[in-house]
């Protein structure tokens, strides 16, 4: 077939001849789309069907994300990027040739695509982006109207970012300068999103989340992979960074507090706002008693992804993939922050979920350990969120708590992270969500359970932990509190959980060389004092 040039040739804007090549249908309301969705979208690669609890409840063909398909464009911003396996560059030419073969696929689909005018991608009215989508699915455009925010019409005073979802188009390697058979294509310069030949719904929050991550830094706005809250009683903000399965969703939406968010926030000049206008939570094992605010969200309206249901259509969040999927627009929780930014955080808590069962359930850091445990973004992958993962649970590493989510170079965030703590002088916790008395699998551990993380959460936001009450384990040079209330004391230093003392010693220098070959590749030229903040003292 003769190269396409009509794209290349165009005088007009990526984003203006996806709007006008297109033929595009607009929905009214969610339900129409929830009606087309179960009518016309119940055949693979997915299929669709409404559950017992209201939901819609959506098969993929793909139980996670694709970050080995993802690629930025090449452009003004190439140089500020740390090209990787996961950041790849592809070439403005190639991606130009893509367009135009997906173009032309659009233009031959027997069904027009899914348009929506006038979303946003971030709450503060200075910083947020004007956003669109076109989707070949009903349920990628609900998907997109429950998880942005939705407002006034676009004023025409920022160029709007255009997201196209085409899961038929298929990539040809060879041909597209793609890594599969599918992409996730962002174009900085354009502010074009393409996602061809993938289903899972994470893609488009996850694309736009990284276009954030790239542009915002630029504009000194501290980025960051959190849920966030605000106490109802005296109003303190608390940010809650880490990687999927750490306890974001659960903990950030408390019933004592009003939830600002769950997955993506900004740190701007005068607070923190959400990026996003829904919530994105992980449904495996989840029970009303454990996670009232996430259980009774799930309802008529929200998205189910990978859900196994019974005969009569009930849930059943015990089987199936580990990363199954709830998401709910934000007014679906009872207590929701209603203002377009929070204040500066009172307090931030790093999230990790250790497997070797040695780390403190809570730990005060440093302002040095601060950046260590930042960059070093230390947790264990439990259900994978990727496709195709080889294993569901293993120690990872993801630099500021989202790695493949930061395209800059290290430096945009440390910095912008530690110029934060310095000018607002905000305290910064470790706390362990994972095993304790033994690793993960073996007959002595057990993981913290959802209410002793809660109590820890508790103490921080109400200032309960005190400097003079703080000693130091030797063994990470972490500082832990002596007592919590509502936390047994022996939690407290995990050694007190080890029946074998020489395999607790073992464990922590195994997790410790982790931490330090991770440091020693991906950051060789940390601060000399950030780097011994990370050490033990024996």
């Amino acid at each position: 077939m003769p190269e396409l040039n009509w794209i290349k040739n165009q005088s007009q804007t990526l984003t203006e001849i996806i709007r006008n090549q297109g033929r595009f249908r607009r929905p009214k309301t969610d339900i129409e789309l929830i009606e087309h969705t179960i009518k016309r979208e119940c055949k693979p690669p997915i299929n669709a069907r409404l559950a017992s609890n209201g939901a819609l409840c959506i098969d993929t063909n793909r139980t996670g994300r694709s970050p080995g398909d993802r690629f930025i464009v090449e452009g003004k911003y190439s140089s500020q990027i740390s090209w990787n396996s996961v950041n790849k560059e592809m070439p403005r030419d190639a991606f130009l040739s893509l367009m135009e073969r997906v173009m032309d696929h659009v233009d031959k689909l027997a069904e027009p695509l899914f348009f929506s005018d006038d979303l946003y991608i971030g709450k503060h009215s200075q910083y947020r982006q004007p956003i669109r989508l076109a989707t070949k699915y009903a349920w990628h455009q609900l998907f997109g109207r429950n998880f942005f925010i939705k407002g006034e019409q676009h004023d025409g005073s920022k160029k709007p970012w255009t997201l196209l979802s085409v899961p038929s188009f298929v990539t040809v390697p060879e041909r597209d300068s793609t890594y599969s058979d599918g992409v996730i294509a962002i174009d900085l310069d354009e502010q074009v999103i393409l996602i061809a030949n993938r289903t899972y719904g994470g893609c488009e929050w996850k694309a736009f989340f990284t276009a954030m991550n790239t542009l915002l830094p630029l504009e000194g706005i501290l980025t960051m992979h959190c849920g966030a809250n605000i106490t109802k009683k005296d109003g303190k903000v608390t940010l809650f960074l880490g990687l999927s399965g750490t306890g974001k969703t659960a903990l950030s939406a408390d019933p004592d507090c009003l939830l600002i968010g769950d997955d993506g926030h900004a740190w701007g000049p005068d607070g923190v706002f959400n990026l996003a206008g829904g919530c994105y939570a992980k449904l495996h094992d989840i029970t009303r008693e454990r996670e009232q605010l996430i259980w009774d969200a799930i309802r008529f309206g929200t998205i189910m992804e990978n859900v196994v249901l019974d005969n009569d259509r009930v849930a059943d969040f015990e089987t199936g993939p580990e990363n199954i999927r709830g998401l709910y627009p934000m007014e679906f929780i009872e207590d929701v922050y209603p203002g377009e930014r929070a204040g500066h955080p009172d307090a931030i808590i790093f999230l990790t979920c250790d497997m070797f069962g040695v780390l403190p359930p809570v730990a005060k850091l440093s302002p040095e350990q601060a950046a260590y445990y930042f960059a070093a973004g230390y947790t264990t992958k439990i259900g994978s969120t990727e496709a195709n993962s080889l294993h569901d649970f293993e120690p990872t590493f993801s630099a500021y708590f989202g790695e493949v989510f930061f395209p800059l170079l290290s430096s945009y965030y440390l910095e912008l992270f530690q110029d934060k703590l310095r000018k607002h002088h905000v305290p910064v916790y470790l706390v362990n969500t994972g095993w304790t008395g033994g690793a993960m699998g073996s007959p002595a551990g057990r993981r913290f359970s959802i209410a002793t993380s809660r109590n820890i959460v508790h103490a921080i936001q109400h200032n309960k932990i005190h400097d003079e009450d703080l000693v130091c384990l030797a063994e990470h040079n972490l500082l832990v509190p002596k007592h919590i209330s509502g936390v047994d004391e022996r939690n407290l230093n995990p050694s007190n959980m080890w029946q074998d003392q020489a395999e607790y010693n073992s464990a922590c220098r195994e997790l410790n060389q982790l931490f330090h070959a991770n440091m020693a590749q991906k950051f060789p030229d940390m601060d000399k004092a950030i780097l011994a903040s990370g050490r033990p003292q024996s």
